[in-house]
């Protein structure tokens, strides 16, 4: 009886947690569990009123993943939905109904497994190993979304790390390189990477 409690109570607890929080500079995003998605505004929690520095900005139970960068007024906010599709915040907060209009979607790709922004740039690794920059043309429907250029098609890329106007990609054998900015030539043409490390898992 009491483990049932327990087990009970723990389900309660990880439903309540948010899945993830994003910090960039001064703001500071949360994504829960159910999807919903909120921006925090500055107030303090205190005894009399709770917590009510939180604004919701999206309710969608299909995101999964946030990424932030830039600072001030070239902040950018996106999320990443388990169906591969990217969207870009466009400032609306969802208003009291739980209308959440906000969002721009400028990316899809099934394939797509992680997103990743810096100050200037959103990047996004697909499960073949290609990685891709988005230019700033937005989607024209789901099927439509021509605004990424392909950097590489290593399909040893398991991760990206961005820093800056710098990006990293760590490969499945321990490599790490560095992004020099020339971007794919054709699909197969990819010599923009430069190694900048080795450091292979133990066998």
């Amino acid at each position: 009886m009491l483990r049932t409690i327990l087990l009970g109570m723990a389900l309660i607890v990880m439903l309540w947690l948010p899945s993830a929080a994003v910090a960039q500079n001064d703001a500071i995003f949360q994504l829960h569990y159910d999807g919903r998605i909120y921006r925090f505004t500055g107030a303090l929690c205190s005894n009399s009123n709770g917590c009510p520095g939180w604004q919701m900005l999206d309710t969608n139970p299909a995101s999964g993943t946030l990424a932030a960068g830039g600072a001030g007024a070239s902040l950018q906010l996106y999320q990443l939905h388990r169906n591969g599709s990217i969207w870009r915040f466009k400032g609306a907060p969802c208003t009291a109904a739980a209308a959440c209009s906000g969002w721009q979607a400028i990316g899809f790709d099934r394939g797509t497994r992680a997103i990743i922004a810096t100050s200037g740039a959103l990047y996004q690794l697909r499960g073949n190993g290609t990685v891709w920059r988005y230019t700033g043309t937005p989607c024209a429907g789901l099927s439509n979304c021509p605004g990424w250029e392909q950097l590489d098609n290593e399909r040893g890329t398991i991760a990206l790390a961005a820093d800056g106007n710098r990006l990293y990609q760590l490969r499945g054998n321990g490599e790490i390189w560095g992004y020099t900015g020339m971007a794919c030539t054709d699909p197969d043409t990819c010599t923009g990477w430069q190694r900048l490390g080795n450091n292979r898992p133990p066998r």
